[in-house]
Protein backbone atom coordinates (compact mmCIF):
# COMPACT_ATOMS: atom_id res chain seq x y z
CA UNK A 1 0.00 0.00 0.00
CA UNK A 2 1.31 3.88 -0.32
CA UNK A 3 0.42 6.40 1.81
CA UNK A 4 -2.11 9.10 0.52
CA UNK A 5 -0.51 12.26 0.97
CA UNK A 6 -2.10 14.99 2.37
CA UNK A 7 -4.00 17.35 0.20
CA UNK A 8 -3.87 21.39 0.72
CA UNK A 9 -7.64 20.57 1.17
CA UNK A 10 -7.50 19.05 4.22
CA UNK A 11 -6.37 22.57 5.84
CA UNK A 12 -9.26 24.47 4.47
CA UNK A 13 -11.19 24.81 7.91
CA UNK A 14 -14.57 26.56 7.64
CA UNK A 15 -15.24 28.01 10.84
CA UNK A 16 -18.76 28.58 11.91
CA UNK A 17 -19.10 31.29 14.93
CA UNK A 18 -20.84 31.22 18.10
CA UNK A 19 -20.96 34.95 19.05
CA UNK A 20 -21.60 36.47 21.97
CA UNK A 21 -24.51 35.11 24.10
CA UNK A 22 -26.96 37.48 24.23
CA UNK A 23 -27.82 41.08 23.05
CA UNK A 24 -27.89 42.21 26.66
CA UNK A 25 -25.32 39.85 28.38
CA UNK A 26 -24.41 42.99 30.46
CA UNK A 27 -27.91 44.84 30.95
CA UNK A 28 -30.21 45.30 33.87
CA UNK A 29 -33.27 43.25 31.63
CA UNK A 30 -30.86 39.94 31.99
CA UNK A 31 -31.40 38.19 34.81
CA UNK A 32 -28.88 37.87 37.84
CA UNK A 33 -27.86 34.25 37.40
CA UNK A 34 -27.40 34.13 33.87
CA UNK A 35 -25.54 37.26 34.26
CA UNK A 36 -23.10 35.40 36.81
CA UNK A 37 -23.43 32.42 34.45
CA UNK A 38 -21.81 34.72 31.50
CA UNK A 39 -19.08 36.63 33.86
CA UNK A 40 -17.75 32.88 35.18
CA UNK A 41 -17.39 31.96 31.62
CA UNK A 42 -15.57 34.99 31.07
CA UNK A 43 -13.10 33.81 34.03
CA UNK A 44 -12.90 30.53 32.47
CA UNK A 45 -15.12 28.99 35.19
CA UNK A 46 -17.08 26.50 32.83
CA UNK A 47 -18.45 24.41 35.87
CA UNK A 48 -19.66 27.56 38.13
CA UNK A 49 -21.23 28.83 34.24
CA UNK A 50 -23.12 25.54 33.80
CA UNK A 51 -24.69 25.55 37.34
CA UNK A 52 -25.69 29.49 37.40
CA UNK A 53 -27.05 29.36 33.55
CA UNK A 54 -28.81 26.07 35.10
CA UNK A 55 -30.48 27.87 37.81
CA UNK A 56 -31.03 30.84 35.08
CA UNK A 57 -33.36 29.36 33.38
CA UNK A 58 -35.21 27.38 36.64
CA UNK A 59 -36.04 31.03 38.06
CA UNK A 60 -36.42 33.01 34.73
CA UNK A 61 -37.96 29.99 32.51
CA UNK A 62 -39.86 32.30 29.77
CA UNK A 63 -36.51 34.98 29.77
CA UNK A 64 -34.97 34.46 26.21
CA UNK A 65 -31.80 35.73 27.70
CA UNK A 66 -30.88 33.42 30.33
CA UNK A 67 -31.70 30.71 27.77
CA UNK A 68 -29.39 32.49 25.23
CA UNK A 69 -26.84 32.44 28.06
CA UNK A 70 -27.57 28.73 29.08
CA UNK A 71 -27.48 27.55 25.42
CA UNK A 72 -24.00 29.08 25.14
CA UNK A 73 -22.53 27.65 28.05
CA UNK A 74 -23.87 24.07 26.81
CA UNK A 75 -22.15 24.41 23.75
CA UNK A 76 -18.90 25.71 25.67
CA UNK A 77 -18.80 22.55 27.81
CA UNK A 78 -19.50 20.47 24.17
CA UNK A 79 -23.01 19.69 24.84
CA UNK A 80 -24.81 20.36 21.59
CA UNK A 81 -27.70 18.69 21.74
CA UNK A 82 -28.48 20.13 24.88
CA UNK A 83 -27.61 23.94 23.38
CA UNK A 84 -29.89 23.73 20.93
CA UNK A 85 -32.35 23.06 23.03
CA UNK A 86 -31.71 26.24 25.08
CA UNK A 87 -31.26 28.18 21.59
CA UNK A 88 -34.89 26.72 20.97
CA UNK A 89 -36.24 28.01 23.50
CA UNK A 90 -34.54 31.66 23.48
CA UNK A 91 -36.14 32.44 19.87
CA UNK A 92 -39.44 30.97 21.02
CA UNK A 93 -39.67 33.43 23.60
CA UNK A 94 -37.34 36.18 21.19
CA UNK A 95 -38.32 35.47 18.20
CA UNK A 96 -37.20 38.62 16.41
CA UNK A 97 -33.23 38.24 18.28
CA UNK A 98 -30.85 37.59 15.18
CA UNK A 99 -28.34 36.67 17.55
CA UNK A 100 -30.13 33.52 19.12
CA UNK A 101 -31.37 32.45 15.56
CA UNK A 102 -27.85 32.24 14.46
CA UNK A 103 -26.32 30.55 17.48
CA UNK A 104 -29.07 28.17 17.17
CA UNK A 105 -28.04 27.68 13.51
CA UNK A 106 -24.37 27.16 13.84
CA UNK A 107 -25.25 24.22 16.94
CA UNK A 108 -27.64 22.57 14.78
CA UNK A 109 -25.15 23.01 11.85
CA UNK A 110 -21.97 20.94 14.36
CA UNK A 111 -24.94 18.85 14.70
CA UNK A 112 -25.42 18.01 10.79
CA UNK A 113 -29.01 19.12 10.98
CA UNK A 114 -28.39 20.93 7.72
CA UNK A 115 -31.75 22.40 6.41
CA UNK A 116 -32.80 23.36 9.55
CA UNK A 117 -29.23 25.46 10.00
CA UNK A 118 -29.72 27.10 6.93
CA UNK A 119 -33.23 28.19 7.94
CA UNK A 120 -32.01 29.36 11.44
CA UNK A 121 -29.43 31.69 9.85
CA UNK A 122 -32.17 33.20 6.96
CA UNK A 123 -34.18 34.00 9.96
CA UNK A 124 -31.19 35.91 11.78
CA UNK A 125 -30.60 37.22 8.31
CA UNK A 126 -34.16 38.30 8.05
CA UNK A 127 -34.07 40.27 11.32
CA UNK A 128 -31.10 41.99 10.90
CA UNK A 129 -29.89 41.44 6.92
CA UNK A 130 -26.50 43.50 7.71
CA UNK A 131 -25.11 40.80 10.27
CA UNK A 132 -21.69 39.18 8.80
CA UNK A 133 -21.56 36.24 11.25
CA UNK A 134 -24.94 34.92 10.22
CA UNK A 135 -23.84 35.38 6.56
CA UNK A 136 -20.29 33.79 6.83
CA UNK A 137 -22.61 30.66 8.43
CA UNK A 138 -25.00 30.41 5.94
CA UNK A 139 -21.77 30.00 3.67
CA UNK A 140 -20.64 27.35 6.03
CA UNK A 141 -23.87 25.24 5.54
CA UNK A 142 -24.15 26.02 2.00
CA UNK A 143 -20.59 24.65 1.66
CA UNK A 144 -22.04 21.20 3.48
CA UNK A 145 -24.54 21.08 1.54
CA UNK A 146 -21.93 21.10 -1.94
CA UNK A 147 -23.94 24.24 -3.14
CA UNK A 148 -20.46 26.57 -3.68
CA UNK A 149 -22.17 29.11 -5.40
CA UNK A 150 -24.28 29.96 -2.66
CA UNK A 151 -21.26 29.19 -0.40
CA UNK A 152 -19.17 31.48 -2.56
CA UNK A 153 -22.06 34.68 -2.42
CA UNK A 154 -22.71 34.47 1.52
CA UNK A 155 -18.85 34.40 1.85
CA UNK A 156 -18.21 37.37 0.00
CA UNK A 157 -21.44 39.01 1.29
CA UNK A 158 -19.92 38.64 4.71
CA UNK A 159 -16.89 40.66 3.81
CA UNK A 160 -18.42 43.25 2.46
CA UNK A 161 -20.41 43.64 5.48
CA UNK A 162 -17.44 43.43 7.48
CA UNK A 163 -14.09 43.95 5.59
CA UNK A 164 -12.19 43.13 8.65
CA UNK A 165 -13.82 39.36 9.02
CA UNK A 166 -11.05 36.86 8.28
CA UNK A 167 -12.84 33.61 8.95
CA UNK A 168 -14.96 35.26 5.79
CA UNK A 169 -12.16 35.40 3.97
CA UNK A 170 -10.41 32.30 4.59
CA UNK A 171 -13.55 30.33 3.97
CA UNK A 172 -14.01 32.46 0.67
CA UNK A 173 -10.81 31.29 -0.43
CA UNK A 174 -11.60 27.88 0.25
CA UNK A 175 -14.55 27.93 -1.57
CA UNK A 176 -12.51 29.71 -4.18
CA UNK A 177 -9.99 27.29 -4.23
CA UNK A 178 -12.32 24.16 -4.32
CA UNK A 179 -14.14 25.82 -7.56
CA UNK A 180 -10.83 25.96 -9.59
CA UNK A 181 -10.21 29.62 -9.07
CA UNK A 182 -6.42 29.24 -7.34
CA UNK A 183 -5.68 33.07 -7.76
CA UNK A 184 -8.97 34.19 -6.16
CA UNK A 185 -7.92 31.59 -3.28
CA UNK A 186 -4.86 33.09 -2.53
CA UNK A 187 -5.69 37.21 -2.29
CA UNK A 188 -8.82 35.68 -0.13
CA UNK A 189 -6.15 33.81 2.27
CA UNK A 190 -3.67 36.47 2.33
CA UNK A 191 -6.32 39.24 3.16
CA UNK A 192 -7.33 36.83 5.77
CA UNK A 193 -3.67 36.37 7.04
CA UNK A 194 -3.26 40.06 7.29
CA UNK A 195 -6.66 40.79 9.22
CA UNK A 196 -5.73 38.39 11.66
CA UNK A 197 -2.40 37.10 12.34
CA UNK A 198 -3.29 34.81 15.28
CA UNK A 199 -5.56 33.10 12.70
CA UNK A 200 -3.10 30.23 11.35
CA UNK A 201 -5.17 28.49 9.13
CA UNK A 202 -5.12 31.07 6.17
CA UNK A 203 -1.39 31.80 6.71
CA UNK A 204 -1.02 27.86 6.28
CA UNK A 205 -3.38 27.66 3.37
CA UNK A 206 -1.35 30.21 1.85
CA UNK A 207 1.91 28.59 2.38
CA UNK A 208 0.05 25.01 1.21
CA UNK A 209 -1.13 27.01 -1.87
CA UNK A 210 2.13 27.40 -2.88
CA UNK A 211 4.15 24.33 -2.33
CA UNK A 212 1.42 21.79 -1.26
CA UNK A 213 4.49 19.33 -0.64
CA UNK A 214 7.25 21.69 0.96
CA UNK A 215 8.50 19.67 3.94
CA UNK A 216 11.22 22.15 5.15
CA UNK A 217 12.09 23.08 8.89
CA UNK A 218 10.65 26.13 8.61
CA UNK A 219 7.17 25.49 7.35
CA UNK A 220 6.94 22.69 10.19
CA UNK A 221 7.76 25.10 13.03
CA UNK A 222 4.85 27.37 11.23
CA UNK A 223 2.22 24.62 11.47
CA UNK A 224 3.23 23.76 14.86
CA UNK A 225 2.82 27.35 16.15
CA UNK A 226 0.00 27.71 14.77
CA UNK A 227 -1.52 24.74 15.76
CA UNK A 228 -0.18 25.39 19.65
CA UNK A 229 -2.01 29.20 19.75
CA UNK A 230 -5.16 29.41 21.75
CA UNK A 231 -8.23 28.27 19.60
CA UNK A 232 -6.41 26.33 16.93
CA UNK A 233 -8.87 23.97 15.50
CA UNK A 234 -8.76 20.37 15.99
CA UNK A 235 -8.66 19.85 12.54
CA UNK A 236 -4.91 22.10 12.57
CA UNK A 237 -3.62 20.10 15.27
CA UNK A 238 -4.58 16.54 13.62
CA UNK A 239 -2.66 18.11 10.73
CA UNK A 240 0.35 18.72 12.70
CA UNK A 241 0.08 15.30 14.38
CA UNK A 242 -0.05 13.83 10.87
CA UNK A 243 2.65 15.74 9.60
CA UNK A 244 4.89 14.18 12.33
CA UNK A 245 3.52 10.81 11.07
CA UNK A 246 4.45 11.68 8.18
CA UNK A 247 8.41 12.64 9.53
CA UNK A 248 8.16 9.16 11.15
CA UNK A 249 7.38 7.04 8.31
CA UNK A 250 9.64 8.70 6.47
CA UNK A 251 12.35 7.61 9.02
CA UNK A 252 10.71 4.31 8.83
CA UNK A 253 9.82 4.44 12.53
CA UNK A 254 6.83 2.86 11.67
CA UNK A 255 5.51 2.32 15.62
CA UNK A 256 6.13 6.47 16.25
CA UNK A 257 4.07 7.31 12.98
CA UNK A 258 1.24 4.77 14.59
CA UNK A 259 0.96 6.91 17.80
CA UNK A 260 0.92 9.88 15.76
CA UNK A 261 -1.96 8.82 13.87
CA UNK A 262 -3.63 7.62 16.81
CA UNK A 263 -3.28 10.92 18.51
CA UNK A 264 -4.63 12.76 14.97
CA UNK A 265 -7.77 10.05 14.70
CA UNK A 266 -8.71 11.44 18.34
CA UNK A 267 -8.83 14.87 16.89
CA UNK A 268 -10.17 14.45 13.41
CA UNK A 269 -11.94 10.48 13.92
CA UNK A 270 -14.10 10.74 10.41
CA UNK A 271 -10.81 12.11 8.73
CA UNK A 272 -10.52 9.22 5.74
CA UNK A 273 -7.24 10.44 4.83
CA UNK A 274 -5.69 9.99 8.57
CA UNK A 275 -7.69 5.91 8.55
CA UNK A 276 -6.18 5.18 5.49
CA UNK A 277 -2.70 6.53 6.30
CA UNK A 278 -2.60 4.57 9.96
CA UNK A 279 -3.94 1.23 7.52
CA UNK A 280 -0.44 1.86 5.61
CA UNK A 281 1.80 2.19 8.72
CA UNK A 282 -0.47 -0.83 10.24
CA UNK A 283 0.43 -2.84 7.01
CA UNK A 284 4.42 -2.33 7.48
CA UNK A 285 3.66 -3.39 11.17
CA UNK A 286 2.69 -6.38 10.35
CA UNK A 287 -1.12 -5.51 12.08
CA UNK A 288 -3.47 -6.88 9.12
CA UNK A 289 -6.24 -6.80 11.35
CA UNK A 290 -5.98 -3.16 12.95
CA UNK A 291 -4.85 -1.75 9.08
CA UNK A 292 -7.94 -3.97 7.59
CA UNK A 293 -10.23 -2.45 10.46
CA UNK A 294 -9.27 1.78 9.67
CA UNK A 295 -9.50 0.69 5.82
CA UNK A 296 -13.12 -0.32 6.40
CA UNK A 297 -14.10 2.55 8.38
CA UNK A 298 -12.70 4.93 5.74
CA UNK A 299 -14.79 3.18 2.97
CA UNK A 300 -17.69 3.18 5.01
CA UNK A 301 -17.38 7.27 5.05
CA UNK A 302 -16.11 7.80 1.65
CA UNK A 303 -17.27 4.99 -0.40
CA UNK A 304 -15.60 6.18 -3.62
CA UNK A 305 -11.73 6.72 -1.61
CA UNK A 306 -9.81 4.66 -4.40
CA UNK A 307 -6.73 4.67 -2.33
CA UNK A 308 -8.75 3.09 0.39
CA UNK A 309 -10.30 0.10 -1.97
CA UNK A 310 -7.09 -0.32 -3.39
Amino acid sequence: MTALRLSPALLLAVATLLVVPWETASADGLPARARAAYRAYERGDLATAESQSALAVQESARSAGAWAVRGYVLSKRGDKAGAALAYRKAVQFAPTSAVAHNNLGSVLLELGQIPEAVQSFRRALEHKPIYADARNNLGAAFERQGNLAGAQRAYRTATMIDPSHAQAFNNLGAVQLKSGDVQAASASFARAAQLDPDFGVPALNLALLGDPEERDEAFFRRMEAAAAKPGASPKLKARVLAMRAGRAADRKDWEQARAYYIQALQLAPRDTTLLNNIAVVEDQLGMDREALLHLTEALDIEPDLLVAQN
